[in-house]
């Protein structure tokens, strides 16, 4: 049961034939959701959801932002599997989009997309060494966790040094 259904689906224009999201994440600000699909396209949602009781809707969704966020090299295609999410201003429609994925058999890489004013102003790459390690969520910025539980934190997304806790 739910009192409220969102359907979701890539444009057009994103280049995949699975329609299903491979993951849903929750801003921790505001009630903004981060919906990833396994190609790398993001749809952002501002849910408006009714927190007192009353007869109008529970909730009135509208998509804030939608797009790509996977680097554009069509020989080695990424597959991302998950999407931390922070609302820098939702006033002026600014986020920033976190997300961990792979290329291939390579080592996984997290991508750190800076959306200001509704539009993609900044997409930073950065390897991981070794493969199988997840975000922790919500957003802990610039904190991940290896596949062995080690905890690892970067100091600068321009220069990416690890510090083991």
């Amino acid at each position: 049961m739910s009192s409220h259904q969102l359907s979701v689906f890539p444009e057009q224009s994103a280049s995949c034939s699975v329609m299903t999201p491979i993951h849903v994440s929750f801003s921790s600000e505001d009630d903004t959701l981060g919906v990833l699909w396994e190609h790398g396209y993001v749809e952002l949602w501002s849910l408006k959801i009714r927190l007192a009781p009353g007869n109008t809707k529970i909730m009135d969704p509208s998509k804030v932002w939608s797009g790509s966020i996977a680097k554009n090299d069509e020989s080695s295609p990424a597959r991302f599997r998950q999407l931390a999410l922070k609302v820098v201003d939702a006033q002026t429609a600014s986020y920033s989009i976190t997300t961990l994925g792979a290329e291939g058999a390579s080592n996984d890489y997290i991508s750190v997309a800076t959306i200001d004013q509704g539009l993609l102003k900044q997409n930073d790459f950065l390897s991981l060494p070794g493969r199988n390690n997840r975000l922790l969520t919500p957003a802990v910025d610039g904190v991940y966790e290896m596949y062995n539980g080690n905890i690892f934190a970067r100091r600068k997304w321009t220069s990416f040094k690890m510090t083991e806790f």
